[in-house]
């Protein structure tokens, strides 16, 4: 089976390719390299450098490739540079997806499957599928107003479309920058503190948790791309539309995946700077088990200690 990917060359998107071409399928990469590393994909995909905006390039593309499915990943992800940068958010996060929808339509595309993200649900502890939307930051609204243009256009162009919930992703494989680098997120920045023994940086010590610091739901990035195999082999069917959260269901605090990380890279006494919580932080969210990722046998495979442990290794490599 044939599969475009949007967005394949940045963290997630390189581990969902390899486990596409692992189950055989013939993968195409678009990706305008804006965030994303040529170097994290393999030799046995095609690439092609092309902005999502552009719906003529991307129908170009469909139309020579006749992909079966398209994976959209393809968006701008960091919650606190979303709320200083709003337009750009907007623009790039719903533009690349209008582009891909327009060139998707009318086509040989028949499934359709978009990243979207427990931002969306905001601070609201526990969460399944029919739980509401709150957003606390902009990048949060461009993915609620994403998934509500999907579903319009699964009825419209009558395509099912998966819209899979990421919750907090971590950890990598083994092939060269398959780690994240992202700039807000809690892993990367904290150890990229470590190394530059700077204070580690923690938002916010006084929300209803156990030990005063946010509590979040961490999701191994190779258990991540499992389920978008699983979501490949399972169109919906019924409504044409299918929202997952793709998660492990274990509320854990941001102090506590600190200490790990200290535990893992085997730091000690290194300082840790209590800031304001920030507005586009949750106090709280972790999911409920997806009870339809469950009835295609999907569990989590990787904990933290492996996600930390595999994330050590890419780095020292």
């Amino acid at each position: 089976m044939k599969w475009m990917v949007t967005g394949g060359a940045g963290y997630i998107g390189s581990h969902v390719v390899r486990e596409l071409l692992k189950h055989g399928c013939e993968v195409y990469v678009i990706d305008n390299l804006s965030t994303g590393l040529r170097e994290r994909l393999p030799s046995d995909c095609h690439f092609l450098e092309i902005d999502c905006r552009d719906s003529f390039e991307i129908r170009t593309v469909i139309d020579s490739f006749l992909p079966h499915g398209i994976i959209h990943l393809a968006a701008k992800k960091q919650a606190r540079e979303s709320s200083k940068f709003p337009w750009d958010y907007w623009s790039t996060n719903i533009g690349a997806l209008l582009g891909v929808l327009n060139a998707a339509f009318n086509s040989s595309v028949r499934h359709i499957i978009q990243s979207s993200s427990c931002s969306i649900y905001g601070s609201a502890k526990s969460v399944s599928e029919s739980s509401v939307f709150n957003p606390q930051s902009t990048y949060g609204w461009t993915k609620a107003i994403s998934e509500r243009i999907l579903e319009a256009f699964s009825k419209q162009a009558q395509v099912p479309v998966t819209s899979l919930r990421y919750f907090n992703v971590i950890g990598c494989d083994d092939f060269s920058f398959s780690f994240d680098n992202s700039s807000e997120c809690l892993v990367p920045i904290t150890i990229n503190r470590i190394n530059n023994d700077e204070p580690v940086l923690i938002y916010g010590n006084n929300f209803q948790t156990e030990d005063g610091t946010a509590l979040r739901d961490y999701l191994d990035v190779r258990d991540l791309a499992s389920a978008h195999i699983l979501a490949t082999k399972n169109p919906p069917i019924a409504n044409l539309y299918l929202p997952l959260n793709v998660a492990t269901g274990e509320p854990v605090s941001v102090k506590k995946m600190v200490d790990l990380i200290f535990e893992i890279f085997e730091v000690h006494e290194h300082p840790i700077n209590f800031l304001n919580a920030n507005p586009e932080d949750p106090a709280a969210i972790w999911a409920i088990p997806s009870e339809t990722l469950v009835s295609w046998g999907w569990t989590p495979k990787h904990n933290l200690v492996k996600s930390l442990t595999d994330h050590k290794k890419n780095l020292t490599n």
